[in-house]
């Protein structure tokens, strides 16, 4: 897209979706700029101490922030914050059922859980009954 004040990059519009979130080429307009402003795009971020990821194969593209030191340090685009126990509890279940599904089924293109086998896995990580159901309510 051109835009009338020539100072505007043309591929400022897919630039600021990026910084919004992951970008998928369902997305097919903004999809297209990325594609045909990677080097551009790839140039302007890392003037930032961003790296541009693009998968063509797989559709997407997102921003990661590049690590200064040995130490991981970055420049603090995206603030780092603990995970509750529950979400950390949810992303290594999450993990391990797509582990699980990679692993054994190389047919079907997508995992399903239900909000049974859920709430099945879920159980041995809680103790107190009370804070299970209080959390799959949440969830829910």
């Amino acid at each position: 897209m051109e835009y009338q004040n020539p100072r505007i990059a043309p591929f400022a519009r897919s630039a600021v979706k990026l910084l919004q979130g992951p970008i998928s080429e369902d997305q097919q307009d903004v999809w297209g700029e990325i594609v045909q402003y990677v080097v551009e795009l790839t140039h302007y971020f890392e003037k930032i101490a961003i790296e541009l990821v693009l998968d063509r194969r797989e559709g997407y593209a997102y921003l990661k922030q590049i690590e200064l030191d040995d130490s991981g340090s970055t420049i603090g685009l995206v603030r780092r914050s603990p995970l509750s126990y529950d979400l950390t509890v949810v992303c290594i279940l999450l993990r391990e059922w797509l582990f699980e599904f990679e692993s054994s089924d190389l047919e079907t293109a997508n995992l399903y859980v239900t909000p049974r086998e859920f709430r099945e896995r879920i159980d041995m990580f809680f103790k107190e009954k009370t804070n299970e159901l209080k959390f799959v309510r949440d969830l829910n």
